[in-house]
């Protein structure tokens, strides 16, 4: 008996975990963060974001042609998102990006996200990206 007990308990804190998760993608992903933007209106639109001040926070590069996603964590996310369409970054986004893929680009500032630190918001997003079967980089 002990052991049902056990499990029914695992499988209870499983669910909750997931359904946590799965509330932080659509917050990720579906609410509204501070920047969204395809990957050309973000790079036309970075200097005027960074004189508005940089975002401590995560970002995340989500190539829509091929579904995957890049999740990165800078106390200057607009610039640290920028790189990766520049060369300077991961070099698999880079390449997809120089090779015609289509791309969005969302700011998730560390304030009001509910997370002590950018390690813990990032590994949170990828968590939740990767429990709804999404692809990562």
């Amino acid at each position: 008996c002990s052991f049902f007990v056990d499990g029914l308990l695992l499988v209870i804190t499983a669910l909750k975990q997931q359904e946590k998760l799965l509330g932080l993608r659509q917050s990720l992903l579906e609410d509204d963060p501070q920047i969204v933007a395809s990957a050309e209106e973000f790079m036309a639109q970075r200097k005027a974001l960074t004189q508005q001040g940089e975002i401590t926070g995560i970002f995340i590069v989500h190539n829509a042609t091929k579904d995957l996603y890049y999740v990165g964590q800078s106390e200057k996310a607009i610039d640290r998102a920028a790189i990766q369409f520049l060369g300077r970054g991961n070099c698999d986004v880079y390449a997809d990006y120089k090779y015609g893929d289509s791309f969005n680009v969302r700011i998730v500032p560390l304030s009001g996200s509910g997370y002590e630190n950018l390690n813990e918001l990032k590994r949170a997003a990828i968590q939740a990206l990767e429990t709804a079967d999404e692809g990562l980089y």
